[in-house]
């Protein structure tokens, strides 16, 4: 009799299979139902819209590039980039960086921001990799930006990751500096690499 029992205790190894899957299905359905995927990435990635810079000569730009001799960058710069709306950054983000809607212009005395992707986990496109190297710059680097037909030459003075929902770099300062953002480790977006350059003197 308790030998009996026993035996229908057992699992069959089809049943031990079937449990696991269930099990797996049940995991992945929490998971999305809780949301802990992807949107919550890009919730981080398009932070609450904050006015910072305005210049009304932003729509009469007539050429706007970034050159970075040192990483074979030569790509165009989408202006006036709303950094909160995803399907506005990925758009610019495949016709090259983007400026960052409401910080500053060359030649304006503040904090000019530019992004651009690191790598094709959140991005496609010809540009989808175009801040890649990003880390391999060093203090004393020079960046050029081509703006109005004037050439504004940048030396990097500091780089730093920052948590991906720190906000500060996107503040105005009281002095003109170029603020480089991409998302960091390469092919996540936890984090964000930036560097910060100030102008040749």
């Amino acid at each position: 009799m308790s030998e009996a029992k026993s035996k229908k205790k057992k699992l069959s190894p089809k049943s031990k299979a079937l449990s696991i899957i269930l099990a797996v299905l049940l995991v992945l359905l929490i998971f999305l139902f809780f949301d802990f995927g992807l949107p919550f990435v890009e919730e981080r990635i398009n932070p609450p819209e904050r006015k910072i810079y305005h210049d009304d000569n932003a729509g009469k730009i007539t050429e706007f590039n970034l050159i970075i001799e040192k990483l074979a960058i030569d790509v165009p710069i989408i202006a006036n980039v709303d950094g909160r709306d995803k399907n506005v950054y990925n758009q610019a983000l495949n016709d090259g960086v983007a400026h960052y809607k409401n910080t500053a212009l060359p030649n304006s005395g503040s904090n000019i921001v530019i992004f651009g992707h690191s790598s094709t986990f959140l991005g496609a496109g010809e540009y989808s990799k175009v801040f890649a190297a990003l880390n391999d710059l060093e203090i004393d680097d020079e960046i050029k930006i081509n703006f109005n037909q004037q050439e504004y030459k940048y030396k990097v003075s500091e780089k730093k990751i920052i948590p991906a929902d720190d906000l500060s770099v996107l503040l105005p300062t009281e002095r003109e500096m170029l603020t480089l953002l991409t998302c960091w480790p390469v092919g996540t977006a936890d984090k964000r690499l930036v560097v910060i350059a100030k102008p040749e003197k």
